[in-house]
Order: structure tokens, then sequence, then C-alpha cells
């Protein structure tokens, strides 16, 4: 049918995907000082950006690694706007899910690079570890 999927088709497929996003959640950028005294590198509280419409999705997933020992991959996705600017380092706070506020709001790590995707972008999130 098309070799190439026109514009006009994946804009109309984007804000299908964007109507449907039901949940509401934050992104978080790591912020940094330096110790004055000992000259550290010390991470502070993140910064979150506005309030975006994502989907989260909880998944259980996990790769046995022998039969002593099974490590966790990922606990959730979620799909972001096409142009939300998250990237591996970030974090993720889900505020809303559903219409429903979530208190106290849930808190991810991205893990890995967030995926590109014809309508949106798909972040792989595991549970904070502090």
């Amino acid at each position: 049918m098309f070799d190439v999927v026109p514009d006009w088709i994946l804009q109309e497929q984007r804000g299908v995907v964007e109507a449907s996003m039901k949940d509401r959640c934050r992104v978080l950028t790591p912020t940094y000082t330096t110790d004055a005294a000992t000259r550290e590198r010390v991470k502070g509280e993140p910064s979150a950006s506005a309030e975006t419409r994502c989907s989260f999705v909880p998944v259980a997933s996990s790769e046995r690694l022998s039969r002593q020992f099974a490590q966790l991959d990922i606990t959730a996705v979620a799909y972001l706007p096409l142009g939300s600017v998250v990237t591996h380092a970030s974090g993720f706070r889900l505020t809303k899910r559903n219409g429903d506020e979530v208190d106290p709001p849930e808190e991810y790590d991205v893990d890995g690079e967030p995926q590109v995707l014809d309508t949106a972008l798909l972040l792989k999130l595991k549970t904070v570890s502090n």
C-alpha cells in the first residue's frame, strides 16, 4: 500500500495515541552540586517537569540468571508524547492514574534510553533504587 507512511497519517495516529493517554506524569531530571569541602559531585533533589499526559502500564518482568538468583528487569512501561525530553538518567513520577490522584506519587527510574516510536516515546521503568 505505502512504502513510507505519509506524514498526515502519522499525525492522525499520534493524535489518537495522545488522546488515549489517560494518566499524568512528570519527568524527573537529576541535579548535582559540588561539595565545597570534598569537591565531590553530590546528587540533589531532581527537578520535575510540568505534568504531562502519559500511559502507564505495570508489568512484571524478571530474568532468571541461575537457580539461586533472579534479576528484576522492568516493573512498568510508559508512553509519553513525542517531543518529551527524557534520557536514561531521567526519573519518572506517576501523579494520576486514570484521572485519579496517586498519593503518594510513584517514582521510577528510566531503564535505558527511551525508544522513539512512530506515535510516542516508550520508556522502560524500574522501581527506584536508593
